[in-house]
Formats: C-alpha cells, sequence, structure tokens
C-alpha cells in the first residue's frame, strides 16, 4: 500500500509567493516528516492530482518538495520568482505519472477548494478503490465569509458539500475546527463518514542558516528598552490588524512613545485591507512605532522571535495559531485571541483577551509594557512549562488515522 500525499496546492502556491503562510507551512513541513516517518512496509510518496495530466495525477519528487520549501523559506525575494516558478512548475514531461492503484490512500494536505478538476479526479479515483484523506484547517468562508475574498466564498460551501462525503478519513487541528464541521455538516446534511481526528501540530519552525549576529531589519528597534513587539500574520481582516493598531495607538496617549514598544507586523499584505493601509499611512504608522515587513526569511524570523519582548496575536479566528506555539517555543510569551483553536495551541501559558474588546487587549498589552516583573514572571512560565511538539510527532498521529482500518461509513 502507497501513501499518495497530495502536494500539488503547496507547489502552485510556492510558484506565486516568497514566503509561506501557515496553511502551507504545514503543508510542507507535514509532507516532508510524513517521508521520514512512515513505518515499513508502507510507503510515501508524493503527487500533483489538481494539475496533472489530462490522463492522471502525476509524480512529485521528495527533492523537489524539499528545494521547492527551502527557497520559499530562505531564498532572497528578489531570486526566488524564478528559483519558485521552476520548481513548482518543471518542464511538461518531466514528472512521471502517479501510479495510484485500488488499496491505496490519497491524503490532501491542503486541498484545493477552488479546483473542481481535482475534486473529479479525487472522485474517479475513490469510485476506483482508492482512500481518500483530507487535513482540513478550517471553514472560514462558510462560518466567517466576509473576512474572505469572494472568490473564495463563491467555491468553498459547494467544493466541500461535494468532497466530504468523498472522504474516508478527516483530520484537523483543534477540536474548535472539528466541532464547528460537525454542526455544520449536520445542519447542512452533509455526510461524514467517521469521527473527525484531531492532531496536535509541530510548535516551530527550524531556522535556514543565517548571519550568526544579530541582523534584524531596518527600522526594527533592537534596543532592550522599549524593544518590540512581534505579530506574525498574513494582513487582512480576519488576523484584525486594526485592534493592534487602535491597541498601540491607546498605550502611545496614555503611556508616551518612549514607553511603548513598537509593533513589528510580519507577513505578506493580503486583501480586503486597503483602508487598513491608509490608516496606517495616515498616522505615519504611529510615529515608527509600527512597522510591516514582509519577504523575511526564516532565519531573520527566528532572530525577531528571539529579540522581542513578547509576542501579539488577536486574530478573530484560527484553526490553530501556529504564530502561537512558534512564540512560546522561543520562550516568548504570547498575548493571544481567546477565540477559535488559539486557546488550543496555547494552553495555559498565554494570556488571552476576546479579539472584539479594545479594553481587554490593551489591559493585556499595557499589563506587561508597564510591569517587567509581570512580563519576566509570565516568560519564565512559557520556559519553563511550554511542551514542544514535533513534526515527526505529528506525522505519526497522521498516519495512525490514515492507515487505520476503515470500518462501516457512518455520519459523526
Amino acid at each position: 500500500m502507497t501513501l499518495w500525499v497530495e502536494v500539488g496546492d503547496l507547489m502552485d502556491f510556492a510558484s506565486r509567493h516568497e514566503r509561506p503562510s501557515g496553511i502551507q507551512r504545514v503543508g510542507f513541513e507535514l509532507a516532508l516528516a510524513l517521508a521520514r516517518t512512515a513505518p515499513p512496509p508502507h510507503r510515501v510518496a508524493f503527487c500533483s492530482t489538481a494539475t496533472g495530466r489530462d490522463t492522471g495525477p502525476t509524480e512529485v519528487r521528495l527533492g523537489e518538495i524539499s528545494a521547492t520549501y527551502s527557497a520559499l523559506t530562505s531564498a532572497c525575494p528578489a531570486a526566488y520568482a524564478d528559483t519558485g516558478s521552476s520548481l513548482a512548475h518543471p518542464q511538461e514531461g518531466q514528472r512521471p505519472a502517479a501510479r495510484i492503484v485500488p488499496g491505496d490512500v490519497l491524503l490532501a494536505l491542503s486541498p484545493p477548494a477552488w479546483s473542481w478538476e481535482f475534486a473529479g479526479r479525487v472522485n474517479s479515483l475513490v469510485q476506483g478503490g482508492v482512500r481518500f484523506a483530507m487535513f482540513l484547517h478550517d471553514i472560514i468562508p462558510i462560518l466567517h465569509p466576509s473576512w474572505c475574498e469572494s472568490r473564495v466564498t463563491a467555491q468553498f460551501e459547494p467544493w466541500h458539500r461535494a468532497m466530504l462525503p468523498c472522504v474516508d478519513t478527516l483530520i484537523t487541528s483543534s477540536t474548535a475546527v472539528a466541532t464547528d464541521l460537525v454542526d455544520w455538516a449536520t445542519g447542512a446534511s452533509v455526510p461524514i463518514r467517521r469521527p473527525v481526528t484531531v492532531v496536535r501540530l509541530g510548535s516551530r519552525f527550524d531556522p535556514s542558516e543565517g548571519p550568526l549576529a544579530l541582523e534584524l531589519p531596518p527600522g526594527v528597534e533592537a534596543s532592550q528598552e522599549p524593544g518590540f513587539a512581534l505579530f506574525v500574520s498574513t494582513v487582512e481582516p480576519r488576523k484584525n490588524h486594526a485592534l493592534a493598531l487602535e491597541v498601540w495607538r491607546r498605550a502611545i496617549d496614555a503611556l508616551g512613545p518612549s514607553r511603548v514598544p513598537q509593533l513589528v507586523c510580519v507577513g505578506r499584505v493580503g486583501w480586503l485591507v486597503d483602508d487598513l493601509l491608509q490608516r496606517l499611512s495616515d498616522v505615519a504608522y504611529l510615529g515608527g512605532k509600527v512597522v510591516l515587513l514582509k519577504g523575511v526569511p526564516d532565519w531573520q524570523l527566528a532572530q525577531l522571535y528571539s529579540s522581542c519582548r513578547f509576542t501579539f496575536f488577536p486574530s478573530h479566528y484560527e484553526g490553530w495559531g501556529l504564530p502561537v506555539t512558534e512564540s512560546l517555543a522561543f520562550g516568548k510569551l504570547c498575548l493571544a485571541s481567546n477565540r477559535g483553536g488559539i486557546p488550543e495551541a496555547g494552553g495555559a501559558h498565554c494570556v488571552y483577551f476576546d479579539p472584539g474588546s479594545a479594553d481587554e487587549a490593551e489591559a493585556a498589552v499595557r499589563g506587561v509594557i508597564e510591569s517587567a516583573s509581570l512580563l519576566h514572571q509570565l516568560t519564565a512560565r512559557v520556559r519553563a512549562g511550554f511542551q514542544e511538539v514535533t513534526w515527526s510527532a505529528t506525522a505519526r498521529e497522521v498516519l495512525a488515522a490514515v492507515l487505520s482500518p476503515v470500518g462501516p461509513h457512518r455520519a459523526s
């Protein structure tokens, strides 16, 4: 039996972007960990189903995946476009056909919820005796369409209505997403064959090689006081940068700029944020107290985590919250939203607030700005108590789910 890991959507993303977002980082890390972890006699192979030949899926070599992820996390932005494109889209005929046979398992780590071609090919494989497993990161476009682009929401629900009945094993990273999914599917009369499996994601990335000396991006204050706080996320409405801007404005008004750390926001600029960017420009980025960085390689992101005073993550909803566990793995306190799967990611090691309340968020931020002893105490608790999860451990949980015998089909 071969476990075929679908990576077509990951490779396509890499051809169009300089750096990974959370879902793509999870997908690449898991793909590589699965290759390392699968026990004999099981074989792990990789394929592209959505963008394969007309005759069917094509095989993707492990080295191609590893090189693409390396380019995505460490190459300089100026050189990345050509490197990423050539890795993610080799010449026609270069990839062999993927020989997926009855009894094999196809696992989609980053399902292309826009591709009806993928849906049709998966359905044909399932009808031919292939088992299908899917990692579902969230159903945000169904639950909160106003946070997403219209082209995403238009396809997302009908695609999942069509695909979920084909899925033998559904995997997600939090009980919050599993509950949301089952509640929606029950109300929408969409059958789910087996109970949803929840796995705990790896805690952090391994930074690529970089300079030995500290080399923070231009404009970031490296001094201990007031230093900077770190907010890692794509800039989009759901991530709640508007709240972050309001909280920092209030803190500066109350305490004065000399006592308030910079807020360093790392991530690509996404969608539906033109008004936010205009507001930032209008207030001169709060006199330089807010910094937006994109195209940051992993070695420099690691330096930012290691050098910040604390991290801030006010997202309205997350299926998990990888920046939360990254912060904790680097030994830094995270002030985090209490919504979705974020409390499952952070456990007892974060300070939580309602992302709809500027007052609560301000109180959390000012608490650690005004009391160095409180920040020291909470940070020490993180370093003493947080237990990292390796990507190999996540891969073993995924393998246990997808390789387990499939019982009678039933709804959750």
